[in-house]
């Protein structure tokens, strides 16, 4: 004869049951990772528009310690999946309202993730570290469950819309031979299109995306028939403050070459044909804090005499360190306008 089970106990098991069955329908319902034996990275949470991310606390390259991250809204939840052994590399769990749920294994080389952001054109871009001397960002089509394209750069400067970055090509921290050339990367394009030359001598037919030449170079300019890098990599040309404005039409960073300031003007395309302009503003008379710098107490010309960039529409507002002699009174402040910076295609 069977054991009847108490009113009280059945009731139990219909809760139980009930509670399974509501996350198990859930659409966004989480998978559980692998066990962890080894301490992960700081993350933490922040929220852009409607979205919650999770994201790494930068504090260097440990990839052993590589912790979950996400962005999470009403449209996408993406998740990055550890893998279950060290050597095996990442990959995205991809869930929309619309779709099924897939799953995309990410480049090898990407082997920390810090962040997870949805991008431009319904992909995602991913900041990485690819190993302990440079990092980079990931290219993921959501809808087509696929990696675009992965980029290596040394800091990477997304717009707040999420179709550009702007990056240092510079990567090789132990090759000084190599000079900084910064380079913008527009999702609306292809990585063919994100390509600023070819190596005429091993690629006469353009097939390959080398990691020297990808993104175009905005800065310094290059000449027409040039390579990418044209600059003298003993000179600096070092590059800080990058600022975007609140509409990702624009960005305007600081830079600082054999004892001079600039400041350079970056707009943006709108088309995916047309390209982007470059502009450059020397710092002159009472704004040139590296001719007078000994006013800050600084012996050199470098980035830690700016203390802010910012936009206030059209004028570029830039605060020195420490407040500077015009005429009789104290500089907080400079303003430029737009319209006095020179176009480098001129």
């Amino acid at each position: 004869m069977a054991k009847r089970t108490s009113s009280r106990g059945q009731t139990l098991v219909h809760l139980l049951l009930g509670i399974l069955s509501v996350a198990g329908a859930s659409a966004w319902s989480q998978e559980p990772q692998p066990p962890r034996t080894r301490p992960d990275l700081a993350t933490q949470i922040d929220h852009i528009g409607d979205a919650e991310v999770q994201t790494v606390v930068r504090t260097g390259y440990f990839p052993n310690e590589q912790p979950a991250v996400y962005w999470h809204d009403p449209k996408w939840q993406i998740d990055l999946v550890l893998p279950t052994h060290d050597n095996e590399p990442f990959s995205l769990r991809i869930r929309s309202q619309a779709g099924p749920t897939s799953f995309v294994k990410l480049p090898e080389r990407a082997r920390q993730v810090n962040t997870i952001m949805l991008a431009a054109d319904n992909k995602a871009i991913l900041d990485a570290d690819f190993d302990s001397e440079s990092e980079g960002f990931v290219i993921i089509d959501l809808a087509r469950g696929e990696v675009v394209d992965d980029v290596i750069a040394t800091g990477s400067f997304f717009s707040p819309n999420r179709r550009f970055v702007l990056y240092d090509n510079w990567f090789s921290n132990w090759d000084d031979s190599v000079p900084r050339t910064y380079h913008l990367y527009d999702l609306l394009r292809t990585p063919k299109q994100n390509t600023c030359g070819y190596d005429e001598i091993t690629d006469r037919k353009h097939e390959q995306l080398g990691d020297y030449l990808r993104g175009i170079q905005v800065f310094p300019p290059k000449p027409r028939g040039a390579q990418c890098s044209v600059d003298d990599p003993s000179d600096g040309n070092l590059a800080s403050n990058f600022t975007w404005a609140s509409d990702s039409s624009k960005i305007v960073f600081a830079d600082y070459k054999s004892n001079t300031m600039s400041l350079v003007l970056v707009t943006m395309p709108t088309g995916t044909t047309d390209t982007p302009r470059t502009f450059v503003y020397r710092l002159k008379g009472p704004e040139d804090i590296c001719a007078r710098k000994a006013e800050t107490g600084q012996p050199e010309c470098d980035s830690y005499l700016i203390r802010s960039i910012s936009w206030d529409g059209n004028v570029v507002r830039f605060e020195p360190q420490s407040p500077l002699h015009v005429g009789t009174a104290l500089a907080n402040e400079f303003r430029i306008p737009i319209g006095k910076f020179t176009p480098l295609d001129q």
